[in-house]
Formats: structure tokens, sequence, C-alpha cells
């Protein structure tokens, strides 16, 4: 559970989408992927959001989506650990190898959506 406060810049808020915290004890990308569920707050009636990106130096985060209601100084929240389902990040991050159920040589539906070179569209 970590608490929002004011960033440099003010209050650091930006948009819906992000917003600065005190947590910053986590490696950078740690909670890429993962889950914010608000515990405090006009955001606590709706499901956990996905967190696109999360920077250890300031406590920033940012949502894949943007937040239904504004983010409120002292707005309190759980944030979850991301998987980007790979195998070594199962092994080392959640020490849970032994279920760890992707498919690791197979490229999935985020490959697919990639932009194709210029070179190869002719």
């Amino acid at each position: 559970m970590t608490a929002l406060e004011p960033g440099d810049d003010g209050f650091g808020f930006q948009d819906r989408r992000k917003f600065r915290t005190n947590l910053t004890s986590q490696a950078n990308d740690h909670f890429n992927f993962g889950a914010i569920r608000w515990i405090t707050g006009d955001n606590t009636k709706y499901a956990p959001m996905e967190v696109k990106d999360y920077a250890t130096s300031n406590g920033f985060f940012e949502m894949q989506l943007q937040l239904a209601n504004d983010v409120d100084v002292n707005d309190e929240f759980i944030a979850y650990a991301g998987c980007d389902r790979l195998k070594t990040t199962c092994d080392v991050k959640f020490s849970n190898l032994d279920n760890f159920g992707g498919f690791e040589f197979i490229p999935g539906p985020d490959r697919l959506a990639e932009k194709v070179p210029d070179f190869i569209q002719g």
C-alpha cells in the first residue's frame, strides 16, 4: 500500500494515466504489466488497472489506460508486480520456474502487432 505525494513539479499529476508516488524501492519496470488496485479515493469502485511503465528514480507510474477519475494526493493503492511472460522473469523475479506456463519460443500477439520494417514492405 502506497500513498501518493506531491512530486517535484507541483502535484506531479500530468493526466489520468500518469502520477508520482513515494514508492521508489523496487527495480525499474518492476510493476510493468502488473496492476494497481485503488483502496482509497474516487477510483476504488473500478477494477484493477494495468501498469504500462514504472520508474524507480521518481516513483512515476504510467497506466495502460486512463483512470476514470483524477488521482488525489494521499489516495492509496496496492501495486502488483508485473510479468512479461518470459521464462527468465518467472525464474529470477518470482522464483516460480516450476509453474512457468509460457511458450518461450513462440511469438505472442505483441510480436504480430509490430510494424513491418520498410525494407520488407517493398
